[in-house]
């Protein structure tokens, strides 16, 4: 995982190469007609509540402090000449295998989601989009559009057969309950891994990350999707404006 600060150090590294190949001018119409597109903070939650699941900071403070930095790196990189940004509301981490199983691990439950995480998450994607607005409303040429990737998720873990999936809540690669130790391909700590059969059957790959199928599915919706998934423009017609 490369942090959000090196990323924009890329990204700037990446203009100043344009600059010099292309010229100043033909570099900015690139980066001003560039898409950028951003799934991020799931990790800044995760980390944190997994580790003390009392969570022991004031959980509006932190989102602020998220949401914070996240808006810093699209007003630089809008100073850049960047104009359209799509942004992925969190998907809910507390229903993934790992989510599940560290739940049942902490509460003895029998597999339910791990709702404290799920309503941090979504109290960072509920305020996204008041933060997006007043970055609009005060950065000229500012747009924006939001991927629902929450609601997807929710929507295929509840309801799998109606998307193709037999399994929705144990990870296709991993050990222990639900699969949910990230453990696939021995890399890691825990060396003993399953992997199953057919991975297009699961929701899940591994303990957090979706199959190839699950990707796929979310990819034709971010480009060709309804404002009910993506809204105001799906990333064909925000490429087009």
């Amino acid at each position: 995982v490369i942090d959000l600060p090196t990323q924009l150090a890329h990204f700037n590294e990446v203009v100043q190469l344009l600059e010099n190949k292309l010229g100043q001018k033909q570099a900015q119409q690139l980066v001003a007609d560039a898409v950028y597109m951003f799934s991020t903070g799931s990790n800044d939650y995760a980390f944190p509540y997994l580790s003390n699941p009392k969570f022991p900071f004031p959980k509006e403070e932190f989102s602020e402090m998220v949401l914070g930095n996240f808006t810093a790196i699209l007003k630089e990189i809008y100073n850049k000449g960047g104009r359209k940004f799509t942004i992925f509301t969190l998907p809910p981490e507390g229903c993934s295998p790992g989510g599940r199983a560290f739940n049942e691990q902490l509460n003895g439950t029998s597999g339910d989601c791990m709702q404290e995480l799920n309503g941090l998450l979504q109290m960072h994607s509920s305020a996204l989009p008041q933060k997006l607005n007043q970055l609009q409303q005060n950065l000229t040429g500012f747009n924006y559009t939001l991927f629902d990737l929450f609601k997807l998720f929710t929507e295929r873990i509840d309801n799998p057969s109606k998307y193709g999936f037999k399994v929705s809540i144990e990870a296709c690669c991993g050990t222990g309950q639900f699969r949910g130790i990230n453990s696939c391909g021995g890399k890691r700590q825990v060396k003993e891994f399953e992997l199953c059969p057919n991975a297009t059957d699961h929701v899940f790959f591994d303990a957090s990350h979706p199959t190839e199928e699950a990707n796929r599915q979310f990819a034709e919706l971010l480009w060709n999707g309804t404002t009910d998934v993506i809204a105001p423009h799906n990333l064909k017609s925000f490429f087009l404006m």
